[in-house]
């Protein structure tokens, strides 16, 4: 008895950073909810079975510094994150934990030329941070005009306003920043998938965080993938249901 209560004691606190992602992840009345979070916080949960583990917190920070912190601290985690080269060997790749599409947007009953890859916007105008992988691709090809702006937020204004052509979107949170931006989302329509950017998010951690909590988290989201656990969470977060539209009414609140 003793010694199961030393191992409950000395469970291993984890601590989880992510950043506003509606509706993957986000907080609604000081709560982190989203079906990212539950996907994460349901794997320690079975992980624990076999190691020791809890969430001590879930924070959301700005981007750089999330990634700092989880690089360098031990039983930190990070969600959602992509898989880049420059990124993997920052961090020890746990799993997958959402799709990830990215789209290019045009405003609705214009460009009506069918367009299927970013090759096809000859002489086409586009906005995208600069230094970001948007910016990058796009200038690859040397017959698309990029527009240099500091946020999402101004690549749209730009956009409804008619001074570009094309802006590219997360589409699972798209509907949500249209939103907050004070837009009506169906004023604009996705004309094509920009593949070369759409690939599954993961769930990170530091190099230092103890093997066998890495691998029993590893195993836990193997069983939850063979379930179509994921799946099942994303199917309770569609758009206009009740808990997103109490997220939009918080955001355009605090506005």
């Amino acid at each position: 008895m003793l010694a199961s209560f030393n191992c409950v004691a000395q469970s291993i606190k984890l601590n989880l950073y992510t950043q506003d992602f509606p509706p993957l992840q986000f907080t609604l009345e000081g709560e982190p909810r989203g079906y990212v979070v539950d996907y994460v916080k349901k794997a320690i949960e079975r992980a624990n079975e076999s190691v020791p583990m809890k969430v001590e917190g879930v924070h959301f920070a700005p981007w750089k510094r999330a990634l700092k912190t989880v690089r360098e601290k031990e039983n930190t985690l990070l969600f959602s994150i992509s898989r880049t080269q420059a990124r993997e060997n920052d961090y020890l790749w746990v799993a997958k934990v959402s799709p990830y599409k990215v789209g290019l947007f045009k405003l609705n009953g214009r460009n009506k030329i069918a367009i299927t890859d970013i090759k096809h916007l000859s002489h086409s105008r586009v906005s995208a941070p600069p230094g970001s992988s948007f910016q990058q691709l796009f200038q690859r090809y040397n017959f698309i005009s990029v527009i240099p702006v500091s946020e999402s937020k101004e690549a749209i204004r730009l956009l409804h306003s008619q001074r570009i052509d094309y802006a590219p979107m997360v589409e699972a949170s798209a509907y949500y920043r249209l939103k907050e931006y004070g837009y009506n989302p169906e004023e604009f329509v996705k004309v094509t998938d920009i593949a070369e950017l759409c690939d599954d998010l993961w769930l990170v951690t530091s190099k230092s965080t103890a093997p066998e909590v890495v691998k029993a988290l590893q195993r836990s989201f193997d069983d939850l993938e063979q379930m179509s656990y994921l799946e099942h969470l994303i199917q309770t977060y569609p758009k206009n249901s009740e808990i997103m539209n109490r997220y939009l009414h918080q955001k355009l609140s605090s506005e």
